[in-house]
């Protein structure tokens, strides 16, 4: 086996490595969220009284919590700001 092959294979196996891991964490996910609507766990529900302890403790700047509430989600993302466009 040559050099160049044995860095193919190993990053062969790590791209593996990651897609196993990667498959397992959404396989979880899937898994967690299908419980949690079998049981209507919800928030404001009984299960969710812990959530309001930390609500009661958010000391962010005000700009900090509109930014975080204006995310629909973690798998979208916002555009680019025209100033973050500018300086490159």
């Amino acid at each position: 086996m040559l050099l160049n092959d044995l860095g193919i294979f190993i990053c062969t196996q790590v791209v593996n490595l990651v897609v196993f891991f990667f498959r397992s964490a959404l396989q979880t996910l899937h898994k967690v969220s299908s419980k949690a609507r079998e049981h209507n766990y919800f928030l404001g529900g009984l299960t969710h009284d812990w959530v309001s302890y930390y609500e009661q403790r958010i000391e962010s700047d005000r700009s900090c919590l509109n930014e975080w509430h204006a995310m629909d989600n973690l798998e979208s993302r916002r555009p680019p700001s025209p100033d973050s466009v500018r300086t490159k």
